[in-house]
């Protein structure tokens, strides 16, 4: 099944750019282990895939911007949404990256399983 990304949530210390990146390739390496909350209560069901969540993930390269914001330390929690999901298929993989990565960063990401057509 795809991975349907439909929103994400930043709040930063101060002043922040995040890169969503497609496609990176490699092994990733340091980070913690993040396991997603299912938003229904009347499910069992957990995530599928491998997700990491730290300050220096190494081991990963390459891939494409597909979008990135600018998060305003001043403000409270910034949510962005895209008219169309950003699609992860199976062993893809979405990277976000912090430009300047010495300041607090949080993020929520909101995503669904969809089947292939």
């Amino acid at each position: 099944m795809d991975l349907n990304i439909n929103s994400i949530t930043i709040s930063a210390a101060s002043d922040e750019v995040i890169q969503l990146k497609l496609r990176d390739t490699g092994t990733p390496a340091g980070g913690s282990t993040a396991t997603p909350v299912n938003r229904n209560t009347n499910s069992n069901n957990m995530a599928l895939g491998t997700f990491l969540t730290g300050t220096n993930i190494t081991g990963l390269s390459g891939g494409s911007i597909v979008d990135q914001f600018f998060s305003d330390g001043a403000t409270n929690s910034q949510k962005y949404s895209w008219t169309s999901s950003l699609i992860v298929g199976q062993n893809g993989v979405l990277a976000l990256y912090a430009v300047n990565g010495a300041i607090a960063v949080r993020i929520t990401i909101s995503f669904f399983y969809h089947e292939k057509d």
